[in-house]
């Protein structure tokens, strides 16, 4: 039987809790914590929102179908999940982890805290709710960064390369083979040991983003600072928030207002930004009602801790025959990490990179019992594996006719930085 129960927290106490709450999950095996970093600028619907522990797991598209919207369910889908979406695909390059492709799991403890709520909810059908709030309460309020040093990772592009993709990426274009390619670097490190839950705290605490996420299934953990929303349903609407254009913050205010605008005005950032979002037009519509598809929000510029970034919004009105969770099909995966037309970039990727991206470039969230959804796109994320003790990342962008080669590259490393900042502090 699910117990269900409420408890009164302190605003000032969030951080302290949010703590408490990584160190309660690591006696689970598998759970997912959802961190909405208290950003107020997107559609929110919880500042917080927790899965751990397990009834049951799903790796078959259509139970988890006939699940999805009616119970709780958290779980990820990989990038490479398109090989079963578009029958004529593939990947056939090395990867790291061999983690599920397709994978949701009904928890048996839900914990969430409403936007701008004070009220902390624990459904349970494991332990009461007062014994699981009090051991949160008894749990460590830190989390020591502890690693066996700094990752020395191989990218498996370097500059050179990189900057030669680009070329026959833009090649390609010309030739009217595609509009827009996302071209990305993988990065690995070996014989890795850290602790999961201090290098997310850590991240989260130098790059805090509305989509972050420690994700983990066994021996594999997603330390995600996503920035960026895939696709939310609320009530009848569905809402995608794809991100394209990026530009380094400043200390400098006076500078770093002067990037904003010059992001805004940026001819090149503003055509790669456009067609995602017709991209993702499209990819609506194959799950809304005809007419219903719009676009409030056109390059808008949102700040965050490390970069400046450019997102439209655009939303429908699903129709009723379609499930929730094919509509997330319908657009997967997200056009701002393929490229327009979608096909057949994701066939160009498969021959530029050199490396699977599995969850890189996927997606991980939820499905609550109201029937609404919300995913994030997996970027400014490290994926690790407990046991092999590897450690990865990957880092793009989107090439277009008018890319600059140096500046893509130089977007790459902007982005590498921004995860690997985490480990400068380490011997």
């Amino acid at each position: 039987m699910k117990l269900i129960q409420k408890f009164e927290i302190s605003c000032d106490d969030l951080p302290r809790l949010k703590i408490k709450m990584l160190n309660w999950l690591r006696q689970f095996g598998i759970f997912a914590y959802l961190d909405n970093n208290q950003y107020q600028n997107l559609f929110n619907r919880y500042e917080l929102l927790v899965g751990a522990g397990v009834q049951q797991i799903y790796s078959d598209p259509e139970a988890i179908t006939a699940a999805f919207g009616k119970e709780w369910l958290f779980g990820h889908i990989n990038y490479d999940f398109k090989n079963r979406l578009y029958q004529d695909l593939k990947s056939e390059h090395i990867a790291w982890f061999h983690n599920e492709a397709l994978q949701f799991f009904k928890p048996e403890i839900v914990l969430y805290l409403p936007y701008r709520s004070t009220e902390l909810h624990i459904e349970s059908n494991a332990l009461s709710p007062e014994i699981i709030f009090r051991q949160i309460l008894d749990s460590e309020a830190r989390i020591d960064f502890e690693s066996s040093g700094k990752p020395r990772f191989n990218r498996l592009w370097d500059k050179a390369q990189y900057i030669e993709s680009v070329k026959t990426v833009k090649e390609h274009i010309r030739k009217g083979d595609c509009y827009e390619l996302n071209l990305c670097v993988g990065a690995v490190a070996s014989q890795t040991e850290l602790d999961p839950f201090g290098c997310f705290a850590k991240l989260n605490q130098v790059n805090p983003a509305p989509f972050a996420c420690m994700y983990r299934s066994g021996d594999f953990y997603a330390l995600s600072s996503s920035p960026e929303r895939f696709m939310a349903k609320d009530g009848r609407r569905l809402l995608a928030q794809p991100m394209k254009g990026t530009i380094r913050r400043s200390k400098n205010a006076a500078e770093d207002a002067q990037l904003k605008i010059q992001l805004k005005a940026d001819e090149k950032e503003r055509a790669e930004n456009v067609m995602i979002a017709d991209l993702m037009r499209n990819d609506l519509a194959k799950s809304c009602e005809t007419g219903s598809v719009r676009v409030p929000e056109l390059f808008e510029v949102y700040t965050f801790p490390t970069l400046h970034t450019m997102i439209s919004s655009v939303e429908g009105d699903l129709r009723k025959e379609v499930p929730p969770f094919t509509a997330l099909l319908n657009a997967f995966p997200m056009g701002s990490m393929t490229g327009a037309p979608k096909k057949i970039v994701m066939e160009l990727i498969e021959d530029l990179e050199q490396s699977k991206r599995e969850l890189y470039a996927g997606c991980i969230g939820y499905s609550n019992p109201a029937g609404d959804f919300d995913f994030n796109v997996v970027i400014r994320t490290l994926l690790y594996h407990a046991q092999t003790k590897e450690l990865s990342y990957h880092t793009g962008g989107a090439i277009t006719i008018d890319s600059d080669p140096e500046k893509e590259w130089a977007e790459v490393w902007l982005k590498a930085q921004a995860l690997e900042a985490i480990f400068n502090d380490r011997p």
